[in-house]
């Protein structure tokens, strides 16, 4: 398996993480790039999240529009930034209806109006050429201002009627069926259709042009049988690959931490970051205590988050305190795996830390007196 792991040389980040915001502001557009962008070892996060409530004007041109927005949102944030544009070109058509579609949005028609307006220029042009290509670029910039920007397609052909609920900001999803599939992609599964759209391809395609261009390295991560045949790999052949491992079929993720390959999905709902599968661990602290180190603070910080959920619900009412019981015991077990990963890492600092963490929890009771002496008897 394998990360990307942005250059810190380049990147601004917290004390344990790296960050890449999302220049888009299109809610479907959003949940396929998170979706996509998982695979990375960076922290993911929208631009309105980052007080970006709005993008710039851009013009009618994929790669321009896709750079005009990366940086748009690099400079407001300082951090690295990843933006993309698509369209939908009918080279029977002229490659229309393109950028067209922008200015019918403008115009207030809904994605309805939008499908009645391309089927009729269809219609009265007397075209049974029905094959269609979505063209997207996409655009990684980094606080320098260095870029790197990729241009991919996804080809198929159209249907009529709409096939799927049209959506907002998509809607040729339900009229355009990929090469290879019978399905549109309005009617596939989310996940498979994220996985394999053209949005996708231009993510797939920009982690090989970044990492070539040395933005960006990728740390191979061995797995037992890649030790023994000691595999030396440069990038990601397959990033569905890693999308399926670290969402296997039917799990959902409830928030977006950065999900290393290594991390086991335990539950249905994966809720990470969970404690690595000991072999894993074992092979990180052999090159790379520090990657651990990153586990361990992450796993803090979430147990900090959820503690902090527990005290906002102390209240008399019995469903409160059922709510605020479940937020203190998650964040109990972050700590407890947090503690384990510092054992092995043999770091006396970050055990006091973690039991002070866990003392706290437990507020003014014996056991959390007993957690605080122990913490001491580290400290001395």
């Amino acid at each position: 398996f394998l990360l990307l792991l942005l250059d810190p040389r380049h990147v601004q980040s917290s004390h344990h993480k790296c960050e890449l915001i999302l220049a888009s502001w299109n809610p479907l557009k959003l949940r396929e790039m998170l979706e996509i962008s998982r695979v990375l070892n960076i922290r993911v996060r929208k631009a309105e999240e980052e007080g970006v409530l709005r993008g710039p004007a851009t013009p009618l041109d994929l790669a321009e529009d896709s750079k005009m927005k990366a940086t748009y949102v690099m400079r407001k944030t300082g951090k690295a930034a990843m933006a993309d544009c698509a369209i939908l070109k009918v080279p029977a058509l002229g490659d229309a209806p393109g950028f067209e579609v922008r200015r019918w949005q403008e115009e207030g028609m809904s994605c309805e109006g939008i499908l009645e307006n391309l089927n009729d220029m269809l219609v009265d042009r007397g075209v049974s050429d029905r094959r269609a290509f979505f063209e997207c670029a996409m655009t990684f910039v980094l606080p320098d201002g260095r870029t790197a920007t990729v241009t991919e397609s996804l080809h198929g052909k159209l249907v009529w009627p709409p096939r799927g609920e049209p959506m907002e900001g998509a809607p040729f999803y339900s009229i355009f069926v990929p090469e290879g599939q019978t399905q549109t992609l309005q009617e596939m599964d989310f996940y498979v259709m994220a996985g394999n759209n053209h949005r996708q391809e231009a993510f797939h395609e920009l982690i090989q042009h970044i990492c070539e261009e040395g933005l960006a390295e990728v740390r191979h991560v061995p797995s037992e049988s890649s030790q023994k045949k000691e595999e030396k790999v440069s990038y990601p052949s397959s990033l569905q690959d890693l999308v399926e491992y670290v969402r296997p079929p039917g799990t959902v993720v409830v928030n977006n931490e950065y999900i290393k390959p290594y991390m086991r999905p335990d539950d249905p709902v994966l809720d990470y970051p969970q404690l690595p599968d000991e072999k894993q661990i074992k092979i990180w602290l052999e090159k790379d205590k520090q990657l651990v180190k990153d586990d361990v603070l992450s796993l803090i910080d979430k147990a900090v988050e959820l503690h902090a959920k527990a005290v906002g619900f102390q209240s008399p009412f019995e469903d409160a305190k059922d709510k605020a019981e479940e937020y203190e015991s998650r964040a109990e077990e972050k700590l407890k795996d947090a503690l384990e990963l510092a054992k092995l890492l043999k770091d006396d600092d970050l055990q006091v830390m973690i039991l002070l963490n866990i003392a706290e929890i437990h507020g003014s009771t014996a056991k959390a007196f007993k957690i605080v002496q122990k913490a001491l008897d580290l400290a001395i």
